[in-house]
């Protein structure tokens, strides 16, 4: 990486850090303070929120100094099964809703919650013990028995998932108009906002996916020497930098696409109580 391109990245990722800090810390201040937001959804939201702010932490000190350890790798997988489970859960809510036992309450959240949290810290356990190889600019996981297993687990198999998940949302809501139908009882703004969370959280997911993505491609491809790692060093602080501004876009689309949120935000900021 060029001197030139280190200082852009660096100046470039200070918006993106102040942005992703105080806007994942109003998702949870806003859910929190606000009693009608406390849902199943906005649980999990809030869940994704913390997972971000690990990983704005975690990644942004890569600007002063070469770092990856076991945190920003827990955080990849705590975002990546939230963001599954999101996907899941919308999938039977709006789906399959006579399956009562299938869906999740706010008891079971809670415990989905911390389930997610115990499964992220033993699955990237082992990293802790694993070879780094130091490239110019980072420290990586250079171990093919870790790195494809915990790929599959945060970027393959939760793809199969949402598409299959989103795919079947987006053509009851939109196509087939299975999901509206359902609920003819309800308001038409009530089903206008049931079609904005879904698209809402679409778009997390392809957030997250654009930004972590292309990371784990080049890195799958340098560890079975389909590319040379000269490659490697010159685009890896790009592909950084992506998936840093990914976790920090996720309270952005929330603002603008979630009425609850702003109505919430404007009560933090008028200082009025819900």
């Amino acid at each position: 990486m060029t001197p030139f391109l280190s200082l852009f990245i660096s100046i470039a990722s200070i918006p993106f850090l102040l942005t992703g800090v105080i806007g994942n810390v109003l998702v949870i201040r806003i859910v929190h303070k606000t009693p009608d937001m406390h849902s199943v959804t906005n649980y999990l939201l809030v869940n994704l929120a913390v997972s971000d702010l690990m990983t704005i932490l975690m990644i942004w000190p890569w600007i002063v100094y070469t770092t990856n350890d076991l945190s920003s790798v827990t955080s990849k997988l705590l975002s990546s099964v939230t963001l599954t489970v999101l996907a899941v859960e919308r999938y039977h809510a709006l789906l399959k809703p006579l399956r009562s036992r299938l869906r999740l309450t706010k008891e079971k959240v809670k415990k989905t919650i911390a389930a997610i949290w115990i499964f992220g810290g033993l699955t990237s356990l082992p990293s802790v013990f694993l070879n780094y190889k130091e490239s110019k600019n980072f420290c990586t996981v250079w171990s093919q028995a870790f790195f494809f297993p915990f790929s599959a687990i945060v970027i393959y198999i939760p793809s199969a998932v949402f598409v299959f998940c989103y795919g079947n949302l987006i053509k009851g809501l939109y196509f087939d108009k299975t999901i509206c139908s359902m609920d003819a009882e309800i308001q038409r703004d009530r089903a206008t906002e049931k079609k904005k969370l879904v698209v809402t959280f679409l778009l997390v997911t392809v957030n997250f996916l654009a930004g972590y993505g292309p990371m784990v491609v080049v890195q799958s491809l340098s560890l079975t020497g389909a590319i040379r790692q000269n490659i490697v060093n010159n685009v890896e602080a790009i592909l950084f930098f992506l998936f840093f501004c990914s976790s920090c876009l996720n309270p952005v689309l929330y603002a603008f696409r979630s009425t609850h949120f702003q109505q919430g935000l404007k009560r933090i900021i008028l200082c009025h109580e819900p």
